[in-house]
Order: C-alpha cells, then sequence, then structure tokens
C-alpha cells in the first residue's frame, strides 16, 4: 500500500498531466499514459481523472462507455469526488430508474464522506434539487461552509441566490459573496466583477451603488478585475477587455 508521500507525489503528477492535456493544442501521449497507467494500477484519481478523458476526448477517443467504467471502478473504492461525478453523469446520461437510483446512492454517500474537495459540485448540484427540495438547503449550507476557504463555493452560492434557487440569509449579499471568491481568486468570479463594476460605471456619478464612487473609478477598477482574471487564464475575459479597447479607440478617432 502506497505511503502518504508517494501519493502525494502520484497526485502532482496526475494533476500536472491532466493540466497539460486541458491546455495543450496537440495532447501529448505521454500524458495521458501517465493518467491510464495508474488508473490501470488501480488508483481511484487517475481513474476519475481517465473518465474525464473518455468524456471529453482528451488524449483518447471520446467514449461515454469507457468514462462510465472508468467512474465505477473508482466509486468502488469510495473515492468522493468520483462519487459526485458518476452521480452528475448519470442524472444527465442515466437511463431508466436504475440509472436513477445509483445516482441518488452516489450523492448521498458523497454527503456522508463530507470531503471537502466535494463541497463545490456536491453543493451546486444539491441545491439545484438533484435530490429534490429537502436537500437544497442543504446544498446551500455545503456551500456556505467552503465559502471562506474554497472561492468557488462563494462564486456558486452567490450564482444560486442570484437566479432565484436559494433563498440568502439574513445579511447575505450576493455581492459580497461575488466580491469573496474574486479576492480569493477565483477566475471566474473576477470577471463576473468586472463585468458587474462595468455596468455600475454607466451610472450617473448620483446613482452609484457605493457613495462617492465615480464612474470613471468604477470602470477603472472593472479593467483591474477583469485583467486579473484575463492572467489567471480566463479567455471571456481578454475578449471582453480587447473589445473595451477597441471602443476606446474608436472613441479617440476623430470624426
Amino acid at each position: 500500500m502506497p505511503n502518504a508521500s508517494d501519493e502525494r507525489e502520484l497526485q502532482t503528477r496526475l494533476e500536472a498531466a491532466w493540466q497539460r492535456l486541458q491546455t495543450a493544442d496537440d495532447p501529448d501521449a505521454a500524458d495521458a499514459a501517465v493518467i491510464l497507467e495508474a488508473a490501470e494500477a488501480g488508483s481511484p484519481r487517475a481513474q476519475l481523472l481517465a473518465s474525464h478523458m473518455a468524456l471529453e476526448g482528451r488524449g483518447q477517443t471520446m467514449d461515454a462507455a469507457a468514462a462510465r467504467a472508468w467512474l465505477d471502478k473508482a466509486c468502488a473504492q469510495d473515492f468522493a469526488p468520483a462519487l459526485v461525478q458518476l452521480g452528475r453523469f448519470l442524472t444527465v446520461e442515466g437511463q431508466g430508474q436504475e440509472d436513477e437510483l445509483r445516482a441518488r446512492a452516489c450523492f448521498e454517500r458523497a454527503m456522508a464522506l463530507d470531503d471537502p474537495e466535494t463541497w463545490p459540485a456536491l453543493g451546486e448540484a444539491l441545491a439545484k434539487g438533484v435530490l429534490g427540495q429537502k436537500h437544497v438547503a442543504a446544498g446551500a449550507d455545503i456551500l456556505r461552509k467552503g465559502a471562506r476557504d474554497y472561492p468557488v463555493c462563494a462564486f456558486l452560492l452567490c450564482q444560486l441566490i442570484d437566479e432565484g434557487k436559494v433563498e440568502a440569509r439574513e445579511g447575505e449579499s450576493p455581492f459580497l459573496l461575488l466580491l469573496d471568491a474574486a479576492e480569493g481568486g477565483y477566475p471566474e468570479a473576477q470577471r463576473e466583477l468586472g463585468g458587474l463594476l462595468l455596468l455600475f460605471s454607466t451610472n450617473e456619478e448620483g446613482k452609484m451603488p457605493i457613495p462617492g464612487l465615480t464612474p470613471q473609478a468604477c470602470r477603472q477598477e472593472a479593467e483591474a478585475w477583469l485583467a486579473r482574471a484575463w492572467r489567471s487564464g480566463d479567455a471571456k475575459a481578454g475578449q471582453i477587455l480587447a473589445k473595451l479597447e477597441e471602443q476606446a479607440q474608436a472613441a479617440g478617432q476623430p470624426d
């Protein structure tokens, strides 16, 4: 049985290989081999990544059946992230009552394991009603529990409140949740915050959301958040910045 040090080293290698497979224009077969060899050797984390490879067609041919098979192997080892992923997979791709019951069992087991790694995906799924209305509040509470340490949890909770799927608690502000997620380094939250501030910057000076804030200062803050998101790899933020630059150049040109 591998020791903790070996497990950490393997996890680092797997995450590095998966990151390259996700970002490379021409994925290296060696990275796919690292994940598949570890999956064949029984690593549940590698099996989860192998399922992503098969589902997304990264480093191998797209194959939903193979994705399901890898998830089944990882779930057989009670690996919480795989349980959540299989539950989500079956919610979309499942057929019949047997798959529906299996999905429910996966989510319920993941809830019992309470692995922080699963909080964003599990909390979101429950809050969106995957196990019915009686678990919506439990999903929101999972996201609240993770909001301080996991910016993505704060961002998802903000979205769910904005969409009306979750009721905000007294004193709970979607804007502050978005700000927390952005300050925590979550790129999508940084982009969303930048977009919101851009919208605010179109208000008249006396109608700004924060007293004393000027439209110009609001726009500068918006561009700063968009730039942070872009530097973190958010392509959409880069597109918004490019459009703003085009608009600025057009506005500066003589008629």
